[in-house]
């Protein structure tokens, strides 16, 4: 065999032998991404359910910044509440921080206002200090369970919820001027009736 004809044979082998790679990889990548559709589908989140107003809510275990658990029960004789739940990373819920005092120094008297952290207790209290909260700060004592039972998608979630355990409003994300002003005129409207 000459050297010639040897060169062509094996630019003709190597150049089969990389066309068979791209093949090969081309039946990778897609084998790949669908194996990643498959992951991503069976480790996605379950869809939260969406809570509408004037349905009842189950009471919310908590834990405060004590260390101490309870139960936030629901019961005719008890107060409205404002629930605020953020956690202490998102800048939307800091960003909240203003409408939420505005509302805790306009509510202060007729609703209890009570911010529930997603986090652990020390960020919570770094969080609470930082941004000298004046409402009461806890944490849920069980956060996916808390999340599920609330239908809590993203943070920050205000609710209003009377003392029967109903829920009165609903306002997910930063309140706006507009958003304050129906929170407030809720909360008025639930204690005119109560």
């Amino acid at each position: 065999m000459t050297a010639a004809r040897w060169q062509r044979l094996s630019t003709k082998a190597y150049g089969l032998f990389l066309h068979l790679s791209l093949v090969a990889l081309a039946v990778f990548t897609l084998l790949l991404v669908r194996d990643n559709r498959q992951l991503r589908s069976q480790n996605a989140p379950p869809e939260v359910a969406q809570l509408a107003v004037d349905r009842i809510v189950e009471p919310v275990a908590v834990t405060g910044l004590d260390g101490i658990s309870r139960t936030l029960e629901w019961n005719t004789s008890g107060p409205d509440r404002l629930l605020l739940v953020f956690t202490t990373s998102c800048p939307a819920c800091l960003q909240n921080q203003v409408a939420w005092r505005s509302l805790h120094a306009a509510l202060d008297d007729d609703v209890e206002i009570i911010g529930i952290s997603l986090d652990g207790p020390a960020a919570t209290q770094t969080y609470r200090e930082a941004q000298d909260l004046t409402f009461e700060v806890v944490m849920a004592s069980d956060r996916q369970a808390f999340t599920a039972a609330y239908g809590i998608s993203a943070v920050p979630t205000t609710f209003h919820i009377d003392g029967d355990g109903r829920i009165q409003g609903v306002w997910r994300g930063g309140l706006s001027a507009d958003q304050i002003a129906e929170v407030e005129a809720v909360a008025s409207r639930s204690q005119d009736l109560g």
